[in-house]
């Protein structure tokens, strides 16, 4: 059950202004920003981090992502989706028992750029703490009308700060890499299983997607078109049946993924 947003903050501020941060207890964690593509208008761009932690004691517990984003465009009018359901799909921290998004900019206006987004996840009620490995923290969808570009740091103020916290409550600070993602008209009108981006669904694509996950290919032009099912993540051979069974079998058309 996730947790009101009130007592999120109250946590997340209590971990910014809790004692000292401690040492990152390996290689010094990462977080980045990796572009995702288009699909139907929407770009998505991932919030991502990689850690080496080992060790029950040394797992990530909990997470505070204070994020900054810019559009270059006024005329691209963008809007974030900052429903919790949205940002945290497929998210390593989706099991976490309190997950919250706070747009804390311009009133809670999501549509006013530039817009600081807080993110918060804690494990409250002991789901498995996330050990070494790459994962995916959130995802930022957002809503286009135009070119532009779109770019992603962080903010620190007073009692908003990026940290990692471990399962004794000490929190540390992974290193940060901003990004921008380049959007170009153009990439709104390729149809969801467009995978080549030829601007339709057909055997081509099939195809293109099979020499990918079998051979090495190329990869999808964009990596959602790629994604036919919308099951999440890379192409795979579950997106070549879904297309099989669409063209072939009357099956049901390539998923829009949000």
């Amino acid at each position: 059950m996730k947790v009101g947003l009130r007592l999120c903050i109250l946590f997340f501020i209590f971990g910014n202004l809790a004692g000292a941060a401690v040492p990152d207890p390996g290689n010094p964690d990462t977080a980045y920003v990796e572009c995702g593509g288009i699909s139907q208008g929407a770009l998505i761009i991932k919030i991502m981090f990689v850690t080496d932690n080992v060790g029950d004691t040394n797992k990530i517990d909990g997470f505070s992502f204070p994020i900054h984003i810019t559009n270059s465009n006024p005329a691209a009018n963008p809007v974030l989706d900052s429903s919790w359901t949205a940002t945290y799909a497929g998210s390593a921290a989706r099991g976490f028992s309190a997950l919250s998004t706070y747009v804390y900019s311009n009133g809670g206006d999501p549509s006013i750029f530039p817009v600081q987004y807080n993110l918060i996840a804690l494990n409250l009620q002991n789901s498995p703490a996330i050990g070494a490995g790459r994962y995916l923290f959130a995802n930022l969808i957002l809503h286009l009308e135009d070119t532009t570009t779109i770019c992603v740091d962080t903010h620190r103020t007073e009692t908003v700060t990026l940290f990692f916290l471990k399962p004794s409550n000490q929190k540390y600070f992974p290193q940060w890499k901003a990004g921008c993602c380049q959007v170009d008209s153009a990439d709104f009108t390729f149809p969801a299983g467009d995978a080549n981006c030829s601007g339709n669904v057909n055997l081509t694509d099939v195809l293109y997607l099979a020499n990918y996950v079998f051979k090495a290919g190329p990869a999808p032009c964009l990596e959602r078109l790629g994604d036919a099912n919308c099951s999440g993540g890379s192409a795979n051979i579950t997106d070549i049946i879904y297309l099989i069974n669409y063209l072939f079998k009357g099956g049901p058309p390539p998923v829009a993924c949000p």
